[in-house]
């Protein structure tokens, strides 16, 4: 795994750990056992009641499935685990040390292709996840720290090499120009929010938000109405134009026009990692801080433990 010191979300000693340990040390995640992963609810309080500890070593990403909006991904530092439920319960997709999903990203408009990018990582499944395959490709380095699919073309793809800068390609990853460098060094999210090809939203760990509006030619730093200096995580709602979510130190944030204005939905919500649901733009879910799976059905206002 390359360039430690420099990932956001990775392995001990970068500085995630330093980034995570202000919002809470890293908790519980889900639950272990020999080939599934599961949280029980309680059914009285809806709290997820664990069976036996397990601990993953980073909180990396999480993505619906376009196609089925029970299925939801979640991306760690040693594989890929599936809920077929919403995020109640788990399986993993895939489990293989340093096969580190720091960003998925899913076209909206191609069944079973999901995309997994992170240290030394460019994979593709065309199966929903069942097989992978290494992407060829043209990128100067495969030390991906943000990866994005277009809402509009499913054919393109953006991502952020540390070193190098901003790339997107328009053939399914085959082949990648250099969109910019101007964006922060430290960039971990990065999103296209749907109905405008030509915007990119990216969001850094020290340098707050940043917005392109030619499809990451230039950027300029996003001020009115958002005062965010670490960005955890983007989610762009697939089914409606402009919407945009932002996990932040001071809390969740939403825009509706392509992340111009930003609202504090909810300073108390901090995630490591959120996705949007593909058709009921204001259904969310999330891992928190504490590292419990939740969801909201009030576009981040009120959350709920998921299942």
């Amino acid at each position: 795994m390359s360039t430690k010191a420099t990932s956001g979300r990775a392995a001990s000693g970068g500085p995630s750990r330093l980034k995570w340990a202000t919002l809470g040390a890293l908790a519980l995640l889900l639950v272990a056992v020999p080939m599934a992963v599961l949280f029980m609810p309680s059914g009285t309080t809806g709290e997820a009641k664990p069976l036996s500890a397990w601990k993953p070593s980073d909180y990396h990403s999480l993505a619906f499935d376009p196609t089925n909006a029970d299925v939801v991904f979640f991306g760690y530092h040693n594989g890929l685990l599936r809920s077929a439920d919403g995020g109640a319960t788990w399986q993993p997709v895939k489990q293989e040390p340093n096969w580190d999903a720091m960003s998925l990203a899913i076209p909206a408009r191609s069944p079973g292709t999901l995309y997994a990018a992170g240290h030394g990582l460019l994979k593709r499944s065309t199966n929903g996840g069942q097989s992978w395959q290494d992407v060829s490709q043209t990128l100067p380095g495969t030390d991906i720290h943000a990866l994005a699919a277009s809402p509009e073309d499913t054919k393109r793809l953006f991502a952020f090499v540390v070193g190098h800068g901003l790339f997107r390609s328009g053939d399914s990853g085959t082949s990648w120009q250099r969109a910019a460098q101007g964006v922060p060094a430290d960039t971990m999210a990065l999103a296209a929010p749907a109905g405008n090809a030509s915007v990119l939203l990216v969001g850094s760990m020290q340098g707050g938000l940043l917005r392109s509006q030619d499809v990451g030619a230039t950027w300029l730093r996003v001020a009115e109405g958002f005062s965010g200096r670490s960005v955890m995580a983007l989610a762009a709602a697939p089914g409606q134009a402009g919407l945009v979510y932002a996990a932040t130190d001071v809390g969740l944030w939403r825009s509706d026009d392509a992340g111009q204005t930003w609202a504090l939905v909810n300073p108390a919500e901090r995630p490591m990692v959120l996705a949007v649901h593909p058709t009921v733009p204001r259904r969310l879910i999330s891992v928190d801080g504490a590292g419990r799976v939740r969801a909201s059905g009030d576009g981040g206002a009120t959350w709920r433990t998921a299942g």
